[in-house]
């Protein structure tokens, strides 16, 4: 078994060497394919730079390595991030809330300061740019700018194939003549779709989120990509990287935000959102805060809005643990609600079994049911005119029966 096992991991091996030199040499073709279209303009060959940059350790310990934010401990500069969320959290809009932010040096969210006036590109493959203008344009009312005037902010309505050289190399070109700091790519699956049936591969998600790496370090761009976390995620606590869907993603990712709902969606109020955000990454920073975001309706004078309040985690936990009470007690007194009215048709079935006078001690026993709840049952439909009460002479028992316009069908509906 021993040797079975050594055999079928050394194919194993063979198979993983077959497919990195496969990829290595598509890349080779997909590079000559690239340069055979785009000579250089001077004709002469480009210097091939080595690969590695061997250094001693001298050398690293003198080197500035200081890390430097566009927003303080949330978004380090130069660091692939991946902003990702379950459904209904509102993912573009934030990224949007958060492009904006960036290109206008205005606080995101309205509470985290950014750095400086950073330029942004926003590619968007799925909301569509309708979508799109709607929700800058409520953001920038939000703001208090004119959307038209925000300097250094870029949208594009396609997203690349990271793993096309082409795109790659167009993109490169408008980073370096925009002088772009901030790209955001929405959504991953868009930009990777050549994975096919590989999602679930490490080897094959990680060669492909690699050319992100490889963008990031040849311009100096942050680039941020939005992409889904599990459906097993939805459980309204704080969103973790471990959360995040597909293999590789959150091996990759240097830096994150996450977002997650704190209470369940609500269609009847869909204008209303009550998330998590969280964000962290190598460098060290973490942040943990709950958002209340109202949106409000199409049918609302003015149109919908966008309205962000940032609140503290321990405050969103109580909030949390609060609804969970009112809730709780809710079901509660549903549930007592129901028995009461089973009860209440309990004792009617047993009233309409009797067409003449009779005993209280008689119909309860036919309701089945003890004199404590009997008792108030009997007396509301006397009181609502159900039953009529017969008082007996001279200090007898009294007697009872449905009054004649409640004698039929009025059980099915208790």
């Amino acid at each position: 078994m021993g040797a079975m096992m050594t055999i079928e991991a050394y194919h194993g091996q063979e198979a993983q060497q077959a497919i990195h030199r496969q990829d290595r040499e598509m890349r080779e073709a997909m590079d000559r394919e690239y340069l055979a279209d785009h000579p250089p303009e001077d004709g002469k060959l480009r210097e091939v730079k080595p690969y590695f940059d061997f250094i001693t350790a001298g050398q690293l310990d003198d080197a500035d390595c200081a890390v430097d934010y566009h927003i303080k401990g949330w978004l380090v500069k130069a660091q692939p991030c991946i902003l990702a969320g379950s459904k209904n959290v509102l993912k573009t809009n934030i990224v949007i809330e958060l492009a904006t932010s960036l290109a206008a040096h205005n606080p995101f969210l309205g509470m985290f300061h950014t750095d400086m006036r950073t330029p942004t590109l926003v590619m968007s493959g799925e909301s569509g740019m309708g979508v799109i203008q709607e929700t800058y344009r409520r953001i920038c009312v939000s703001k208090g700018w004119a959307a038209g005037k925000v300097p250094d902010l870029y949208f594009a309505f396609k997203v690349p194939q990271i793993v096309n050289v082409a795109h790659m190399a167009e993109i490169r070109d408008f980073i370096i003549v925009k002088d772009i700091k901030v790209i955001i790519i929405d959504p991953a699956y868009l930009a990777m779709s050549t994975l096919g049936d590989n999602a679930s591969n490490l080897f094959a998600v990680g060669g492909q989120l690699w050319h992100l790496t490889e963008l990031c370090e040849e311009t100096g761009v942050t680039p941020i990509l939005l992409h889904h976390n599990t459906k097993a995620s939805l459980s309204y606590e704080p969103p973790e990287l471990e959360n995040i869907a597909w293999a590789g993603f959150s091996e990759f990712a240097r830096q994150w935000i996450l977002l997650g709902r704190r209470e369940r969606y609500n269609p009847e109020n869909a204008g209303s959102h009550k998330l998590w955000i969280v964000a962290g990454g190598s460098a060290g920073h973490s942040q943990e805060w709950g958002l209340n975001i109202e949106e409000g309706h199409q049918d609302d004078p003015g149109g919908r809005r966008w309205e962000v309040d940032v609140i503290r985690a321990s405050q969103a936990r109580h909030e949390a643990m609060q609804g969970d009470a009112e809730r709780k007690a809710d079901s509660e007194a549903a549930k007592q609600e129901a028995t009461r009215q089973r009860r209440r048709g309990d004792v009617l079935r047993a009233l309409q079994r009797f067409t003449e006078p009779t005993f209280k001690s008689t119909i309860r026993d036919a309701a089945g049911m003890s004199s404590q709840t009997f008792t108030p049952i009997l007396h509301e439909y006397i009181d609502d005119g159900t039953v009529t009460e017969i008082i007996a002479p001279k200090g007898g028992n009294p007697t009872y029966i449905l009054t004649e316009n409640h004698i039929d069908g009025q059980a099915d509906n208790c």
